[in-house]
């Protein structure tokens, strides 16, 4: 208990440390503690200031659209972005990566996509059988789902750009649903497969649900 106790007093003596060495504003120092909120420790933190703030990451509209971040409204990019630190946290006895080894906050999230991927799919699992979806064909290389609610066409659209995935707004998927006259099925690829299936994929789902079909491009998670 004596070690854990000095390893936090150190880490929050670097944390001062780092805040008066790049001599951070009470509102920056807020934010950086509200982002690291989520690993419970600041030991992240002056990485975080070097390659995020003095850098203003997210000032660029390029960085805003990192498939890590596209999809992440503002009111809740702290808690993501803390919650990819932890991330990188949580898996550090498989990957043993230094945090001080990526060269800029790109190449971070670039890292943790993999990472960002399998934890997805286990709260997708999950969260699909309560959200309204059904697998509608599974196999080695994608899985074609049912879609019946909209909150699991946001988690399984998340990283498409479709009107009908917007987390925040459900207007389009109300509106294209409303009649009953329009059925989603969502093909998600297991990794990045070639176009051929496609065809053949329209068609199985053509089949088993009849009616209308809006055919959208698959997504490679």
């Amino acid at each position: 208990m004596q070690t854990f106790s000095r390893y936090m007093n150190i880490l929050e003596e670097g944390w001062k440390a780092v805040v008066k060495q790049y001599d951070l504003t009470d509102e920056d120092k807020k934010w950086v503690e509200d982002v690291m909120a989520p690993l419970g420790n600041m030991k992240y933190a002056q990485w975080f200031v070097k390659n995020f703030i003095q850098t203003k990451f997210l000032s660029h509209h390029t960085n805003r659209q990192h498939p890590a971040l596209i999809n992440v409204s503002v009111n809740k990019m702290n808690e993501t972005i803390g919650g990819y630190f932890k991330l990188f946290d949580k898996y550090q006895t498989s990957h043993k990566k230094d945090i001080n080894s990526f060269k800029s906050f790109t190449e971070f999230l670039d890292f943790l996509i993999p990472y960002i991927a399998k934890e997805e799919n286990k709260e997708m699992k999950n969260q699909l059988a309560s959200e309204g979806s059904d697998v509608l064909l599974d196999n080695k290389w994608f899985t074609i789902h049912l879609i019946k609610s909209f909150e699991a066409s946001c988690k399984l659209g998340m990283k498409g750009v479709w009107c009908t995935t917007m987390a925040d707004n459900p207007t389009y998927y109300n509106d294209y649903t409303r009649s009953g006259n329009t059925t989603f099925a969502y093909l998600v690829f297991k990794e990045k497969s070639d176009k051929f299936i496609g065809e053949g994929v329209t068609h199985y789902v053509r089949h088993r649900l009849g009616g209308r079909l809006l055919p959208y491009d698959g997504m490679a998670i």
